[in-house]
């Protein structure tokens, strides 16, 4: 520096607001969230367009041991679980790990899709609106899924004779399946619906465009947070119905 220059005093950094994180019981209701017509543009594309529930353990305390008269939009959950070989005694992955376990449900010649799991021996599966009427044939067929071809596993079948909990019958897999009244699903939504548009919110306020920052300043975290919590609702009722879609 020459002589007999001052040096400027440094300005102290900016200081960042900190994100304030509302309560849920305090949000107010979203006035212009849009709903959109078709489920969100993650799922197109992919045979798992069926939102698979996260909480499926809680779910379960709620499950009925019977209704001989059938349940319409129920909450199917189903346990797959898979031998540590396939059936001609290889790895079900060329590396050595654990299958992706995908399930296609029919009942009744209705298509409810597939649910999926990844990497895994033993997964929790479920399919919101499915109707069970006295003697409808269910089938639950099991793939393990890869990126180009999905290996078929094996299938079980039953007929619907009242009872809520039936195991499934197969050489290649075991499991068992359990259905959740619609009255049970809708009594834990509203926590769910919160937590969704909690997420929404925090997403919305963190994330600012910056052409400076790594991915222009979006967050993968808050965006897979926020993909889990609007799923988990969807989980819960179906990409069909509006709560679903964004709507509170």
């Amino acid at each position: 520096m020459p002589a007999g220059r001052r040096r400027r005093p440094r300005r102290p950094p900016a200081a960042v607001a900190p994100i304030a994180v509302p309560s849920k019981r305090a949000l107010p209701p979203p006035p212009d969230l849009p709903i959109s017509p078709d489920p969100p543009p993650w799922t197109r594309g992919a045979p798992c367009v069926t939102p698979r529930l996260q909480s499926v353990d809680a779910l379960r305390a709620h499950a009925l041991r019977d209704a001989p008269e059938g349940l319409e939009s129920a909450l199917m959950v189903c346990s797959v679980r898979l031998p540590r070989k396939n059936w001609e005694g290889y790895n079900w992955d060329i590396l050595r790990g654990a299958p992706d376990p995908m399930a296609r449900l029919r009942i009744d010649e209705r298509d409810h899709g597939y649910s999926c799991a990844s990497n895994t021996y033993s997964a929790s599966l479920s399919w919101p609106g499915v109707d069970l009427s006295p003697g409808a044939p269910i089938q639950i067929d099991v793939f393990d899924e890869d990126l180009r071809d999905h290996d078929f596993v094996g299938d079980a079948r039953v007929s619907f004779d009242g009872a809520l909990s039936f195991a499934l019958s197969s050489p290649r897999f075991e499991g068992s399946c359990s259905a959740i009244p619609r009255a049970a699903v809708e009594a834990l939504l509203p926590d769910r619906i919160d937590d969704a548009r909690l997420a929404i919110l925090v997403q919305s306020e963190a994330q600012r465009l910056d052409p400076t920052a790594p991915r222009w300043g979006f967050s993968d975290a808050l965006d897979d947070r926020t993909r889990a919590a609007v799923s988990e609702v969807a989980g819960h009722v179906g990409w069909d119905d509006p709560r679903g879609r964004g709507g509170g």
